[in-house]
């Protein structure tokens, strides 16, 4: 019944994200598409799909912590490994500084 149904293609736009690093607090800077974990001198920004099963990452500002809705898993921002599975590691962002901005590039898919 759905032998021939061929593939699904999403178009990929990248956009290009400017954000000023002195509105960046201490830790988890959230935003809709992405994340800015930031810890003194180091940064390190995440897209927000879980890579063990695709659902949206979330910061749960109460007990700190990026969360999976969909199966619990917790991304540990330091190191980028999933604490449910410590060989899983997400990919962060690479990122330019300049006149105290970062940029940087996200997928978006259409």
């Amino acid at each position: 019944m759905f032998k021939n149904l061929g593939k699904v293609n999403y178009t990929k736009i990248k956009s290009e994200i400017k954000v000023n690093i002195e509105t960046l607090q201490e830790g988890m800077n959230s935003h809709d598409k992405y994340f800015i974990y930031k810890k003194k001198d180091k940064l390190k920004i995440y897209n927000r799909i879980c890579d063990h099963a695709g659902g949206q990452l979330i910061y749960n500002l109460r007990k700190k912590q990026l969360i999976c809705p969909i199966h619990n898993w917790e991304l540990n921002p330091e190191n980028g490994k999933y604490n449910n599975n410590n060989l899983l590691k997400k990919k962060d962002i690479p990122f330019k500084i300049k006149n105290n901005l970062i940029s940087f590039k996200i997928d978006k898919r259409r």
